[in-house]
């Protein structure tokens, strides 16, 4: 039997293609009514977007005017009502033209571990400020620009010129070149294989001369697996070796998207 995950655009949930012959024979493409239509009729599914990383490149803006002729430019971004601090660029000056600035190197990663908790009106916006890097840090314009098409192109890399407006006008004030893209979060099974660690410092505790090191994995903000202590071969602070001897340790993955591996030594007695 064949699985076809892609659903046909506006069915019923759970329809898709007929995916074997006998299938084929039976298939009767579903009637699927193009707006609600009252009690008993389909009302319009929400936009739906998966767990993933949303890459940012800021490249470069367009015929931007500063407050002078000297232009030094960063720009600040915000994700939906993401709570954490504000990404920004590194202040770059302008060229000869003193209204052309480009970034090098700009790339933000957005991890969307919950697209509900940055999703505002059924909608997630990148919203964008350009500032002049003086003692006041001058708004000279910004941009706002939904991120959900992006998003739904899987590995899709967008690339982007945005109209800037002027703060706290409708007047045009240059544009901003971006790349974007969402990669999805994968559903799977981590396997760290353990061979040995070097230079490792001697555990510090009482002055014992013996390390019990182990290794912890950790995935988001909740999984935590550790390995086991290299009983069979514990070393004293002259040898700088330690040894797991091939052990794994494993763990789920599934809306976690980063991963840190950390190596802790404890002393023994």
């Amino acid at each position: 039997m064949h699985f076809d995950p892609n659903v046909v655009s506006g069915a019923p949930t759970g329809w898709a293609y007929p995916c074997c012959a006998v299938q084929m024979e039976t298939h009767v493409t579903p009637v699927v009514a193009k707006t609600f239509a009252g009690v008993g009729a389909m009302p319009p599914e929400k936009s739906v977007v998966c767990p993933g990383r949303f890459i940012l490149e800021c490249i470069e803006l367009d015929d931007v005017k500063g407050k002078d002729k000297d232009l030094d430019a960063y720009v600040e971004f915000k994700l939906g009502k993401e709570t954490k601090k504000k990404r920004k660029t590194k202040t770059q000056k302008s060229d000869e033209t003193g209204r052309d600035v480009k970034f090098e190197g700009e790339t933000f990663i957005y991890d969307v571990v919950d697209p509900m908790e940055i999703m505002q009106d059924d909608d997630i916006h990148l919203e964008m400020g350009v500032f002049d890097d003086n003692w006041t840090d001058t708004l000279l314009c910004y941009a706002s620009f939904s991120i959900l098409k992006v998003m739904k192109k899987c590995y899709y890399t967008t690339d982007k010129w945005l109209d800037l407006k002027v703060a706290g006008d409708d007047d045009m004030n240059g544009r901003i070149h971006l790349r974007m893209t969402f990669e999805p979060a994968k559903v799977g099974l981590i396997r760290v294989l353990l061979n040995s660690a070097t230079n490792l410092e001697d555990g510090g505790l009482l002055d014992l001369d013996k390390n019990d090191p182990y290794v912890s994995v950790k995935l988001g903000d909740d999984n935590k697996v550790r390995s086991r202590y290299p009983a069979s071969e514990r070393a004293s602070s002259e040898n700088e070796n330690e040894g797991w001897r091939g052990e794994f340790i494993q763990d789920t993955v599934d809306r976690s998207l980063q991963s840190d591996v950390s190596i802790f030594g404890l002393a023994t007695k």
